[in-house]
């Protein structure tokens, strides 16, 4: 008695062609993911700031000092005041590879913000008058001041 086999191998080969679409090269999108970056929330009566510096062709500043000088207004005038950078105490930081800086768990009050060294090579981030742009910060929450884009050599 002989067996029919051929209906078994083609059962068993239109099994395997199917398996072999499934796991054919179908390519399905895939997305691109940008990394993004988050901080912890500061303290209930602290603050944060954060933003980038880059440079106006769009490269980030690396290993860039960033200081706040806080704002002291007169008591008799508050739309008069003085900025003070202490080099010992004042808040800062330092910016990343990619130009980003965090400036973490400070006191909540209106700052002034300086780039560089003071001793060599500094920029203070101005308004559109030309002054210091002062900064308000609020106890609780991150000020994201954003990027910073500017032309300035900090290496004299």
């Amino acid at each position: 008695m002989k067996k029919n086999y051929f209906g078994r191998i083609s059962l068993l080969s239109f099994f395997c062609l199917i398996l072999l679409a499934a796991c054919s090269g179908i390519e399905s999108p895939t997305a691109t993911l940008t990394p993004t970056q988050t901080y912890a929330a500061p303290s209930a009566d602290k603050t944060t700031v954060i933003g980038r510096v880059v440079n106006t062709s769009g490269q980030p500043y690396q290993n860039l000092t960033v200081r706040l000088a806080e704002v002291y207004y007169a008591t008799d005038n508050p739309e008069q005041g003085a900025y003070v950078l202490d080099a010992a105490f004042s808040p800062g930081g330092v910016t990343d590879q990619n130009g980003y800086f965090i400036i973490p768990e400070i006191n909540p009050m209106d700052y002034v913000l300086v780039l560089g060294s003071p001793d060599a090579a500094y920029k203070i981030i101005e308004n559109e008058e030309g002054k210091a742009k002062v900064w308000h910060t609020e106890a609780g929450k991150i000020l994201d001041i954003g990027e910073i884009s500017l032309d300035f050599d900090f290496n004299p």
